[in-house]
């Protein structure tokens, strides 16, 4: 408080005492308002009750006030209050007062002799951020978190709340302006979180769309090859720009092992041929330059500020000191000054680029930096410190793409809506195929339930039939647009599909028959399965299983005998050998029986799954338990896709299904 302030509480007490009792001079004015609110750096418990009787003081300057306003307040209510402090102000004195007198107290009775008061009266939310601030006013984590909630309560209640703490009828006022204050805040806060989401995700998906290497430079599946008519080369290009962003933003949401890779090109292709020669002729050059009387540093200048670009791309936003470091350290004035004057070492460059590669780099990129360390050669040095940076920004990359996901898996069902949206604008029957396949598996309907209700009813079986489908894909068919994305996944699943079909398929022709074992444990099953599942290997085609299949009959009658033999039981007749092998074999043909009734089971586990509106656990078919595992997977990823793609497309899965009901 300034000395006016001082007076101002003092002399209203005085000014409203009745008897007049309290006389002061300025000296003790400064006296009981500085003891009272001073920060005391300690209490003895010898001169306590010097301080105490301070205090009580005050508390008696605030009972005489309080005293006063009730008494001019019953002779004349129209008389104004010229009070120095509201009532909510004079009972947090008085609180805080007794407090401290009753905190005190409890700690001499306690036994103890010195109490620190330094933190009795100070600003609770400035020692909150004393508290979380931590060493070196370096903040961790959970601190953030605690400064980030209480900012979230105290800021609109500090702004708004400011001259707040009044009586009377201006009480319901401030509430009232409080509640609304939230509520704007609220609402301002959501429309700037919306803006900012779907700028981050614009940014973070253009950024990564650039950083993606695909073996394929064809377009999405869903893309016409010939534009069409009437259309702007540039819409077709923003929209394709589109499509790929939300083929990333799709792969980062449905899978979560998606990352990106070092793309090499084929040994002896044209395109890896022609990078390796125009890389080279750069070292080269440089090289030439360096070696010439004087020096020449252009490719030397050019090098270190895309250095210095891609050193900055792997810094994180609030990284601000770390950015204008680089940016003094790789001024590009400056080199040009140091090539001008015949200063400039690329040694000493090389050294801080390395260190703060090192700094920067993911553990997994430690040896690399210590080659670099060594490395004598200035030009075989920086072309180490390009490829490695190379490849520090894919790991960057991965590392936003890891704590994105969450994000991205949050907001990209709207996201991936949107842009197919403007896929269809530019595209005249944009889901022909689409409709093609709902077409097929549109279960027939009988006149009497043609009905327009009865059609959104079968809304959910048409997709079920057709997501199954995709997994019995012959490929006479186009595929449909909606799933182009996933084709890929779409493929692998079948794979996996058929090769659980096939081995259990080996297994159920050749141990469930009479072959001589007391018992066919779960781990010789096993062992035979693993064995099996080895020399299958990725064959799945039916001329890759006749040239496999026998290998793996032999397989089979292996390990049985080993097992019969383990049990001192005579191994397989020569008749038994031969019928396992043969029926192993058959396995290949089309309209094998085994195969067709396997390959059933999966399908209606399969669609059991996708059935489910909420989840439950679905027993594995019959005679597969041994392939719980594998199965769960794909069922899995395959609910995964389902209910993604769903939750995108369904209103134009139920626009047309009902179109062709």
């Amino acid at each position: 408080m300034d000395e006016d302030e001082e007076h101002s509480i003092v002399g209203c007490a005085i000014e409203n005492t009745p008897e007049n009792k309290i006389a002061m001079d300025e000296d003790e004015e400064h006296s009981i308002v500085g003891c009272a609110i001073e920060n005391t750096p300690g209490i003895n418990i010898s001169n306590w009750w010097k301080k105490k009787k301070k205090i009580d003081i005050f508390l008696e300057i605030l009972d005489v006030t309080e005293e006063c306003k009730r008494s001019r307040v019953q002779h004349d209510p129209n008389t104004p209050l010229n009070m120095f402090l509201s009532e909510t102000t004079l009972q947090a004195w008085r609180i805080s007062l007794l407090s401290v007198i009753a905190l005190t107290e409890e700690m001499f009775n306690a036994g103890y002799f010195t109490i620190l008061t330094g933190k009795f009266n100070q600003d609770p939310l400035e020692r909150f951020f004393g508290i979380v601030r931590g060493i070196d006013d370096t903040p961790t984590a959970h601190s953030w978190l605690q400064i980030f909630r209480i900012l979230s309560v105290y800021n609109p209640t500090k702004m708004h709340l400011v001259r707040g703490n009044i009586d009377n009828e201006e009480n319901l006022r401030v509430l009232v302006s409080y509640e609304e204050c939230l509520l704007n805040k609220f609402k301002a806060c959501e429309k700037e979180a919306a803006r900012i989401r779907e700028s981050f995700k614009e940014q973070l998906l253009e950024e990564l769309s650039v950083r993606v290497r695909t073996t394929s430079q064809s377009a999405p599946a869903f893309i016409s090859a010939s534009p069409p008519g009437f259309v702007s080369l540039e819409e077709i290009m923003k929209a394709a720009n589109s499509v790929s962003k939300m083929a990333l933003a799709h792969d980062i949401a449905v899978d979560d092992d998606f990352h990106l890779e070092k793309v090499d090109l084929p040994t002896g292709s044209i395109q890896k041929t022609i990078k390796d020669i125009a890389h080279q002729a750069f070292w080269d050059l440089l090289k030439e330059e360096f070696e010439e009387d004087p020096p020449k540093y252009d490719r030397a200048l050019t090098l270190l500020e895309e250095i210095k670009e891609w050193l900055l791309s792997l810094l994180l936003p609030h990284q601000t000191r770390s950015q204008q470091e680089i940016k003094d350290k790789l001024d590009t004035e400056l080199i040009r000054q140091q090539i001008s004057a015949g200063t400039l070492d690329l040694h000493s460059y090389s050294q801080y680029i390395i260190s703060l590669m090192a700094r920067l780099c993911a553990p997994g990129r430690d040896d690399k930096i210590r080659e670099l360390t060594a490395m004598k050669d200035i030009v075989a040095l920086y072309k180490g410190i390009f490829e490695t940076l190379e490849l520090m920004r894919i790991d960057m990359a991965n590392f936003t793409i890891r704590m994105s996901r969450p994000h991205i898996a949050a907001c990209s069902v709207e996201y991936e809506r949107s842009k197919f949206e403007d896929y269809l604008k530019i595209t005249p029957d944009g889901l022909r195929n689409t409709r093609a396949w709902l077409h097929r598996n549109r279960k027939e309907t009988s006149a009497s339930s043609a009905s327009a209700s009865n059609n959104v009813q079968i809304i959910p079986s048409v997709l079920v039939d057709a997501f199954i489908e995709l997994l019995c894909w012959e490929g006479s068919h186009p595929w449909p647009e909606t799933v182009a994305m996933d084709e890929q996944r779409f493929a692998e699943m079948r794979q996996k599909i058929k090769g659980i079909q096939m081995l259990s398929s080996i297994l159920l022709v050749s141990l469930n028959r009479d072959i001589g074992l007391q018992q066919a444990s779960p781990d010789f099953r096993n062992s035979v399965k693993e064995h099996a599942a080895v020399v299958l290997g990725d064959a799945r085609s039916s001329e890759e299983l006749e040239t496999v299949l026998p290998s793996v009959g032999a397989q089979v009658v292996e390990d049985i005998n080993k097992a019969l033999k383990s049990q001192g039981a005579p191994e397989l007749s020569e008749e038994n050998k031969k019928l396992i092998v043969a029926e192993i074999l058959a396995l290949r043909d089309p309209g094998n029986r085994v195969m067709e009734i396997i390959h059933s089971r999966l399908m209606d586990f399969l669609k059991q799954v996708i059935s489910n509106e909420v989840a439950r656990p679905t027993q594995i078919p019959m005679g597969l338990s041994l392939f719980k595992s594998e199965i769960a997977g794909v069922a899995g990823r395959f609910a995964r896709l389902v209910s993604h793609n769903r939750a995108v497309f369904a209103q134009h899965y139920a626009n047309l299904i009902q179109e062709e009901a």
